[in-house]
C-alpha cells in the first residue's frame, strides 16, 4: 500500500470516528451536561400552579400577596428564575431587610442599585423597594443586567447579584428552577 493510500485510509477513519464520536456524544451529552434551560413563555406560565409551588414555599404570604407576586413576575422576562431567587432572598417577604441592607422581595441593595434602577423609572426613593411590584421590576431589571454582562450564564450572574461566590445560594435557586421547570411543564428528569 503506497503512503498517499495509507494517508486518505487514516484520514477516513478519523472520519468515522469524527462522525461516531460526535453521534455518541449527542446521545450521551444530555446525561452527563442537562441542556440549557428552555425558555417558557409567559403566555402559557399557568399561573395557578405557580401560586400553588409559592404558597408551598412561605407561610408568611396571603393568597392575595402571592397572587400579586406571580402576576408580577410573570411579567418580567424571566419569571421562573426571579421566582426562584425570591424564595431563596426573601422566602417571599415583601418586608424583609437584611443586615447589610438589602430590601424586599429580591433583597436589592439600593445604595448600589439606586442610580440605575431611578433612571430606569422603576423607582424613586428606597421605601419603593417594599413594594411589590416595583421590587420584582427591580430583581428582573439587577438579575437581567448580570445576566447581560455574563453572557447568559445564570451561575455568573447570581454570583454577580449575591456579591460573591456562594455554593449553597446558587444550588438553592437553581434547585428552586428545577422544581418550578418540572411544576410548570409536567416534565420530570429522566430516572426518577
Amino acid at each position: 500500500m503506497t503512503a498517499g493510500k495509507r494517508t486518505i485510509y487514516f484520514l477516513v477513519l478519523c472520519l468515522i470516528c469524527i462522525i461516531f464520536g460526535a453521534s455518541l456524544m449527542t446521545q450521551l451529552y444530555p446525561q452527563f451536561y442537562p441542556p440549557p434551560i428552555q425558555i417558557i413563555y409567559k403566555a402559557t406560565l399557568p399561573e395557578s400552579l405557580l401560586q400553588e409551588w409559592v404558597m408551598g414555599q412561605s407561610s408568611r404570604c396571603s393568597p392575595k400577596q402571592v397572587k400579586l407576586i406571580v402576576q408580577e413576575c410573570i411579567k418580567t422576562d424571566i419569571p421562573l428564575l426571579i421566582l426562584a431567587l425570591i424564595a431563596v432572598e426573601s422566602e417571599f417577604n415583601s418586608t424583609a431587610v437584611s443586615s447589610k441592607g438589602a430590601m424586599g422581595l429580591g433583597q436589592i441593595m439600593f445604595f448600589h442599585h439606586s442610580k440605575a434602577l431611578q433612571a430606569a423609572g422603576i423607582i424613586k426613593e428606597q421605601r419603593d423597594l417594599f413594594d411589590v411590584e416595583a421590587n420584582i421590576k427591580a430583581t428582573s431589571f439587577v438579575l437581567g443586567m448580570y445576566l447581560k454582562q455574563n453572557n447568559g450564564d445564570v451561575g455568573k450572574a447570581l454570583e454577580r447579584y449575591l456579591g460573591g461566590q456562594d455554593g449553597v445560594y446558587q444550588k438553592k435557586i437553581l434547585s428552586n428552577l428545577s422544581n418550578l421547570y418540572v411544576k410548570v411543564t409536567g416534565k420530570k428528569e429522566e430516572g426518577k
